[in-house]
């Protein structure tokens, strides 16, 4: 069963947005971007356009053997282990001051 919606109604109830992950490749004696590449595997979950974590595009709610990453290292996890790291980054984000060391704010 795909739990790819259900995942986003869930990043949509505690204020964070699903976008798409770009790799980008930075040539530092240039200053320039080398390359830009839209990943078709993963998507980033963000809070106020900071990065939060990184979900596969098509979630399952058991582990698929099968379906991993480009890079091919490991299996992606399940939905429930997705969801439980979102509600933590919910806890962390609501109940401390994490969110103003991420953007600086004092």
């Amino acid at each position: 069963m795909i739990c790819t919606k259900r995942f986003e109604k869930l990043a949509d109830k505690y204020g964070m947005k699903i976008k798409k992950c770009v790799n980008l490749w930075f040539d530092y004696d240039t200053g320039k971007l080398k390359h830009f590449k839209h990943r078709h595997d993963i998507m980033s979950v963000q809070f106020r356009n900071h990065h939060l974590m990184t979900i596969p595009k098509k979630m399952y709610s058991f582990p698929k053997v099968g379906y991993r990453p480009v890079n091919n290292r490991d299996a992606f996890r399940s939905y429930f282990e997705y969801e439980h790291h979102l509600k933590e980054w919910d806890i962390t984000l609501k109940r401390t001051d994490y969110i103003n060391t991420i953007m600086n704010v004092k």
